[in-house]
């Protein structure tokens, strides 16, 4: 059998017609769903109006904050289709305080929003309302944490030092402190006394003799007055080598029972312990109106 060949003209036709109906039934479809999204915007159940946030922490930052950052407002609804979730997730995470973020829309009303934030391990007493976390980042730290007490962390930071957010700060003074606070974690020291400061600006200067570590602690101290137990709060300032200060702290936690043992407690002004000399510990008492007395005792 032979195949019969439509004319040129013919196939074109249907070419030109198939055409036309794919096109004509994709512009049908387009323009009812231009007409279905027009109606839909006019919907206030197609908007976002709410956010429901999850992580580890139960509202670890204000839902209004979140909505703030997000740039989302109850008087200008963002239409859900409108709502870029990774967009999203960049906003969030530009903001120093929060680690990680993930977004997505379950509905077209709701935003899911779920976050870790960083938590303040210590405050630099350089600057003005920055906390560090284990890591080392920077982050502000009122008014988003409520108030407790942190260490406090004094360094030696050069003219041109600047703060940067999402950068850890690492240096060594740093990296010092956090091994000290490590170390007075352990059982040893644990809930014996508070680190309130530690001073490592002098523990990488160039003078060996001029190196040293300053601790700033408070410790409650009870005792029996007139049949009643009062509590002190005892400020001591422990001065301690660069190269010892384990050894030195282990001498302090002998040598505080013995002060803490004492009768009398009528001064509690700060108390400077100096253990950098071998097998000695200089005290000095600053009691107030009185002049300042000093003392040696062996360890």
């Amino acid at each position: 059998m032979s195949s019969k060949k439509l004319p040129l003209a013919i196939a074109l036709l249907w070419i030109f017609v198939s055409t036309l109906c794919i096109f004509g039934t994709a512009y049908k479809w387009l323009h009812e769903y231009q007409l279905k999204e027009a109606e839909r915007k006019k919907d206030v159940r197609f908007y976002l109006a709410k956010i429901i946030q999850t992580g580890p922490q139960k509202e670890a930052l204000k839902t209004t904050y979140l909505a703030e950052l997000l740039k989302l407002s109850i008087d200008h609804p963002i239409y859900w289709k409108l709502f870029d979730c990774k967009e999203a997730e960049k906003k969030l995470t530009a903001c120093p305080l929060i680690k990680e973020a993930k977004i997505h829309l379950s509905d077209p009303t709701t935003v899911f929003v779920d976050y870790s934030i960083r938590q303040p391990y210590i405050e630099l007493y350089n600057y003005e309302n920055i906390a560090l976390d284990r890591e080392g980042y920077p982050f502000p730290l009122r008014p988003f944490f409520s108030p407790k007490k942190l260490t406090q962390i004094y360094c030696a930071f050069s003219e041109d030092f600047k703060i940067h957010w999402h950068t850890p700060i690492q240096n060594r003074e740093i990296q010092l402190a956090f091994h000290i606070l490590d170390l007075l974690s352990q059982d040893a020291y644990k809930d014996l006394f508070f680190v309130k400061r530690i001073d490592v600006s002098k523990a990488f200067a160039e003078s060996y003799g001029a190196r040293e570590i300053v601790l700033l602690i408070e410790e409650e101290v009870e005792q029996q007055k007139e049949g009643k137990k009062k509590r002190y709060l005892l400020p001591r300032l422990l001065r301690l080598s660069t190269k010892n200060f384990t050894q030195e702290l282990g001498n302090y936690l002998e040598l505080r029972q013995k002060l803490n043992g004492q009768e009398e407690l009528f001064t509690l002004k700060e108390q400077v312990i100096d253990f950098r000399l071998a097998q000695l510990a200089f005290i000095i008492h600053k009691q107030p109106e009185k002049s300042v007395s000093d003392g040696v005792v062996s360890h």
